[in-house]
This record gives structure tokens, sequence and C-alpha cells, in this order.
């Protein structure tokens, strides 16, 4: 048997400059996020 695991977490980004770093990053462990909204 599997063992699953799932989380939330949620991040607020205060500085607009910061975005593309976040889903830069975010795209790095894509591969581990189920979903975005």
């Amino acid at each position: 048997m599997e063992n699953n695991r799932i989380a939330v977490v949620g991040i607020i980004v205060e500085k607009t400059e910061n975005v593309s770093k976040v889903n830069e990053i975010l795209h790095d462990y894509s591969d581990f996020i189920i979903g975005k909204m």
C-alpha cells in the first residue's frame, strides 16, 4: 500500500516584483504540486 500525504500551503507575496521568483520556485516543484488557485 502506497503512503500518500497532502498539504495545503498559502503564500502571500507583498512585493509584486517578487511574483516571478515565486512562480519560478513553484515551477521547479511542479512535480509535487497537485493544483493551484
